[in-house]
């Protein structure tokens, strides 16, 4: 009985052992041939395109060439300038054509729309058609928040010399960074001192990271990129995601974080943009397409109370958006918050009227 049993013990620790040994090697193997999969995931957006930022957390990496991977969206090309932006190449500042630099995330960054579809390209088109030439310099990366807007503004603006900052402002930009974001940040910053923390530093820069699977992170990226451009399951975690995304800024307004978070970093904006640039800044809030059907302006009310308070100039898309009602055909279908060609147009006409006065 004894022996039996010691026999079953046995076979159960070298099953176990082979399992475990086959395992450390697929992971070996996926750190080789997949080291991204250690990198944060960013469904609807194609391999390559994100990359750290020891300052940011995450940018975009300069000169690539690639498209969206959503089949519809594949003949929309996505290509980076030197700088890592979705933009031409900028030269030199032109006295002739005053420049407006562009702040924000996704819906800067013009997902699911061309690059001259954009409603910065497309203010540049209105303010030429009434012999105002203006430059539009677009610094949108997406899951960017209002902390990485002003550190974009700190690091691109000297250079740019734009006359106008336009922060191109969402209601989710109030939300704190992106846990991985913020970790990258915190390791890239620990690395610079040396020790353990240098060693921890090195280990995810060069995809050595053991504090997580690789293995079950690859597995995860093609599960969750396969669901979200399904047809039935995409819908229904777009849907999840919208309604999910929606309670948590109804929270974050309510107890106030949001606005203390908009009103620090906009009122240092406001001064660095003044101080070291001798600009305007100005903001475009973009509404949330629940926001028109709901008609409820509420949170993007807040916003504007809070710029009026800090004298800066802005326009509200919900206003101009519902002007065109609330069943009017302006955001990427399913999309909650992406504008469409037609709402980019929209959005493109407002900003050119409202930064008319600031490029005198």
């Amino acid at each position: 009985m004894e022996r039996r049993q010691s026999t079953t013990a046995r076979r159960i620790i070298v099953a176990a052992l082979t399992w475990l040994v086959a395992l450390l090697i697929v992971e070996a193997g996926v750190r080789a041939i997949h080291p991204e999969a250690g990198r944060p995931i960013y469904p609807g957006y194609p391999a390559g395109l994100v990359v750290p930022d020891a300052t940011l957390g995450h940018a975009f990496a300069p000169n690539f060439a690639g498209s969206f991977p959503a089949a519809n969206l594949r003949d929309i090309p996505i290509t980076t300038n030197a700088l890592g932006y979705r933009d031409v190449e900028w030269a030199a500042p032109d006295p002739a054509r005053p420049r407006v630099m562009v702040l924000g995330d996704s819906v800067a960054f013009g997902s699911a729309v061309r690059r001259e579809d954009r409603f910065s390209e497309r203010a540049a088109d209105v303010l030429g058609h009434q012999l105002r030439p203006a430059e539009f310099c677009n610094c949108g990366v997406n899951d960017y928040n209002i902390e990485q807007y002003a550190t974009v503004l700190r690091q691109r603006g000297p250079a740019l010399q734009p006359r106008v900052v336009l922060v191109a402002l969402v209601l989710n930009d109030a939300e704190s960074m992106d846990p991985d974001d913020a970790r990258y940040i915190a390791l890239a910053r620990a690395g610079r001192g040396g020790g353990a923390a240098r060693l921890r530093w090195w280990a995810y820069e060069y995809r050595f990271d053991a504090g997580q699977s690789y293995l079950f992170n690859f597995a995860r990226r093609a599960i969750k990129t396969r669901l979200w451009q399904s047809t039935n399951y995409g819908a229904r975690l777009t849907r999840r995601y919208n309604d999910e995304t929606w309670a948590n800024l109804a929270r974050l307004y309510a107890d106030g974080r949001g606005l203390a978070r908009l009103r620090e970093n906009l009122t240092a904006m406001n001064t660095f943009a003044r101080d070291q640039l001798r600009a305007r800044l100005a903001v475009v809030v973009f509404a949330y397409h629940r926001q028109l059907t709901a008609n409820d302006p509420a949170l993007s009310r807040k916003i504007d109370a809070l710029l009026q308070v800090l004298n800066i100039p802005t326009v509200d898309l919900f206003d101009v958006f519902l002007s065109k009602g609330p069943a009017a055909d302006l955001y990427v279908p399913g999309d909650d918050v992406h504008p469409n060609i037609a709402g980019h147009q929209l959005a493109g006409e407002a900003v050119a009227e409202l930064i008319t006065p600031l490029l005198q």
